[in-house]
């Protein structure tokens, strides 16, 4: 197996302590990305909020900021990021404003209609079944709410060929500014946005549960 698809597999589902490093390594690596990204939503102080492959917990620690009254919960399937995200934020576990566990996409052991928004911060790539999973998310958000995939790879960008490169070795969902909408509305959200900053080859795609 070559360094590339090691490191792909550890992105994919984190384990070991190799798996703790790598989502320490997300924490940092993911920050300015995850701020560009959140920065195209209107987060109120109250929200309920969940991020889906929470990996190491930075982004629950900065929308648990962003929404101070609110709860911010979070959820993977790697044992070894919800250590590295447990520890990150338990301060405001101990205070009950997050909470964080054991969880999949394709499942979430949530009720219908909690969350105010749903992020999901470089990580829809790896997702079973994009457009069911994108539809179960819309089922535990509450009508109006939104979900917020922010990525730093997509196709048609700056850095194609380095990303065409992780995809094909990955077996990567992959899109477009233009395909990220079309899936958005093809799982059924409505008020569908796509952000694309180009020099730093991020997008961000935004859509509504409809009222």
């Amino acid at each position: 197996m070559s360094f590339l698809s090691r490191m792909l597999k550890q992105c994919r589902k984190p384990t070991g302590w190799l798996g703790e490093w790598t989502a320490l390594r997300m924490n940092k690596g993911h920050a300015k990305l995850t701020v560009w990204g959140l920065s195209h939503l209107a987060i109120q102080k109250d929200d309920v909020i969940l991020d889906v492959g929470c990996g190491g917990g930075a982004t629950i620690s900065r929308l648990a900021q962003t929404a101070p009254e609110g709860k911010v919960y979070g959820i993977d399937f790697s044992e070894s990021s919800i250590k590295v995200a447990q520890k990150t934020n338990d301060e405001l576990i101990e205070a009950g404003r997050a909470e964080i566990q054991y969880g999949s996409v394709s499942a979430l052991p949530f009720p219908d209609n909690t969350f105010n928004l749903v992020t999901a911060v470089e990580t829809y790539y790896f997702w079973p079944d994009l457009i069911a999973d994108m539809r179960e998310i819309k089922r535990v958000l509450k009508p109006g709410g939104s979900l917020a995939i922010i990525a730093e790879a997509y196709k048609g960008g700056k850095y194609e060929a380095r990303n065409r490169k992780w995809v094909e070795e990955g077996k990567m969902a992959y899109h477009s500014v233009k395909e990220m909408g079309e899936l958005l509305y093809e799982a059924g959200y409505v008020q569908a946005q796509v952000y694309e900053e180009y020099e730093q080859g991020w997008i961000c795609g935004i859509g509504k549960k409809a009222v």
